[in-house]
């Protein structure tokens, strides 16, 4: 089976296949005019190599400041491939079990319902299928300074949306909940985990799980509102929920995390996870998508077919990314 797996990571992007990187730095060029966007990256594997990392217009609107490689962007949702990687490797070194319920670890997690609260299992916080509606409660964390934990006690008074297990919703909580399981079974933040696990062993130097260091690194994207005929914003802090999107890393680095998925977690004769991490990962877990639209959902990744290529994929929308 063929795969491909596009990072959607800085902009409203369309799948294509080009056979050489001259045609993908053509594209990337014409994208910028056609969207009118500031800048942005492109990275792309072909073959096991990579094939292109490079920058297109500047960091900041109106200023000489050229995009690169390296130049950081927040990555937003794609956090969440980290997550599931985490977790199901944490599952498969026997240190939690997806299948447990949450509460297994997080005694204090709760949903609309007592049942619901006390089977819903670590596994079903990574593929969107609780009965919360999507977005929903995202108002409880966005730019808030409350503790994750805390985040975690007001889930309880969300609506339900859907019959649990039966249906689709993207959730943020979710996701803000399985980085505390992290926490609670390795006395380590989400963000220290992935760092020790999978940024540090793959090279990743420059990517960062918070906006606070921020302020002393070179070489930053500044977000901007497009509608608002590209207005520069402040990088928006995401501290308690960013387990759900908080990662800001560079095409450069991204193209090492992407060669690990397509490498089954083996690069350079190191291994990064086990095969069998991916396994978990890219299975179905979940559908979602209309009646005449068939899509589906891993642990942290959206999965479906295209032409013959299975597609590995997930998106990320930050505060002017």
């Amino acid at each position: 089976m063929k795969f491909i797996l596009p990072f959607l990571l800085w902009c409203c992007s369309t799948l294509l296949v080009a056979q050489t990187r001259e045609q993908i730095v053509h594209d990337a060029q014409a994208a910028l005019a056609a969207f009118d966007t500031p800048g942005f990256a492109v990275g792309v594997i072909k073959d096991g190599k990579v094939l292109v990392s490079q920058g297109f217009g500047t960091r900041t609107v109106g200023q000489q400041q050229p995009v690169d490689g390296a130049t950081l962007f927040a990555i937003a949702s794609n956090t969440k491939a980290f997550i599931g990687t985490a977790i199901t490797k944490l599952h498969l070194e026997g240190k939690l079990d997806l299948d447990a319920p949450v509460q297994t670890y997080l005694p204090y997690f709760r949903l609309y319902d007592p049942y619901v609260s006390s089977h819903t299992t670590v596994r079903d916080l990574l593929c969107h299928r609780v009965g919360l509606g999507t977005f929903s409660g995202d108002a409880i964390w966005y730019k808030s300074d409350k503790r994750a934990e805390d985040i975690i006690r007001q889930i309880q008074y969300l609506p339900q949306a859907y019959d649990w297990r039966a249906g689709y919703g993207y959730t943020n909580l979710m996701f803000i909940t399985a980085g505390e399981v992290i926490r609670s079974v390795t006395g380590q933040s989400w963000a220290a985990y992935v760092r020790d696990n999978f940024l540090t062993p793959l090279g990743m130097a420059r990517t960062q799980t918070s906006v606070a260091p921020l302020a002393t690194i070179g070489n930053v994207a500044t977000p901007h509102v497009t509608h608002r005929n590209n207005l520069p914003l402040q990088m928006a802090p995401w501290e308690a929920s960013g387990a759900a999107g908080g990662i800001i890393s560079s095409s450069d680095d991204m193209l090492k995390w992407l060669q690990a998925q397509l490498q089954q977690g083996q690069v350079a004769g190191k291994e990064i996870f086990p095969e069998e991490v991916q396994q978990q990962t890219w299975k179905i877990h979940n559908a979602s998508g209309g009646r005449l639209s068939f899509a589906s959902i891993g642990l942290g990744w959206f999965l479906y077919e295209r032409e013959g290529y299975a597609v590995v994929t997930h998106g990320g929308g930050y505060d002017g990314m």
